[in-house]
């Protein structure tokens, strides 16, 4: 029969031997740091992309200060980041087209390249410092209009992704860019409504914000994005001629 520990402890005592207090504790903080790392990359896994606008720190983060200190990075490193970011395609087209621009597609300048990310989400991370350094950042673009107008109906941000423009995909491996745009469309309005758009005005709105994400890998300190980088990413889908 195997020996367990409750056993041993017992046959310590009856030969009056004094038990190891530390025989049952595990020394983690012991273990490499790069086995560390490797339990903590498991431990902050999650299904899917997580929220940049209202995700929560995972579990492990919840112990002792070093053990958060080393985990913090690790699960902004690991992890897939969604934002949802407004963009004003629009204005775009109609300066292709040579068309007059009217007023409300213009007004659509103001809600785009914005993340709607939450005060206290926004202080969290920038109080998280050099840890929060984010290399996996999924941009699910919408149209600024249908944003606006869910907002004025009192509909929740999230709602507007139905009816999304693009989903740009930006990865940052040992100091390179990887890209991926998936779930590009335009909208069947009428051709001169002022919320419509073409494949061509998405393409160039992708182009400018990829341009800026290569600016930030190309730095010669670039460890990822930093929450102030993934910002300047976004207003790239700002369109101002």
């Amino acid at each position: 029969m195997p020996e367990t520990h409750a056993s041993t402890r017992a046959a310590q005592v009856a030969q009056g031997m004094q038990p190891d207090p530390d025989a049952s504790i595990f020394r983690f903080m012991k273990l490499p740091p790069e086995l560390r790392n490797s339990i903590y990359s498991y431990a902050v896994q999650s299904e899917g992309a997580c929220s940049l606008a209202t995700f929560q720190d995972p579990a492990i983060t919840a112990v002792p200060r070093q053990i958060r200190n080393e985990s913090l990075p690790v699960f902004f490193a690991d992890s897939v980041f969604k934002t949802i970011v407004d963009a004003n395609p629009p204005e775009r087209a109609s300066v292709r087209n040579n068309r007059h621009r009217r007023l409300e597609v213009c007004q659509h300048r103001a809600w785009s390249g914005t993340m709607g990310i939450k005060r206290n989400v926004m202080r969290h991370i920038r109080e998280s410092g050099g840890r929060a350094t984010f290399r996996h950042v999924d941009f699910v673009v919408c149209n600024a209009a249908h944003v606006r107008d869910r907002r004025h109906m009192k509909r929740p941000r999230e709602d507007a992704v139905r009816m999304k423009v693009c989903r740009l995909s930006l990865s940052y491996v040992e100091r390179k860019l990887y890209v991926a745009v998936s779930g590009r469309k335009v909208p069947g309005w009428r051709r001169y409504s002022p919320k419509n758009y073409e494949i061509a005005d998405v393409d160039a709105a992708v182009e400018d914000v990829v341009a800026i994400a290569r600016q930030i890998v190309e730095r010669d300190d670039s460890i990822g994005f930093t929450v102030q980088d993934v910002q300047r990413t976004a207003k790239g889908f700002r369109f101002s001629a």
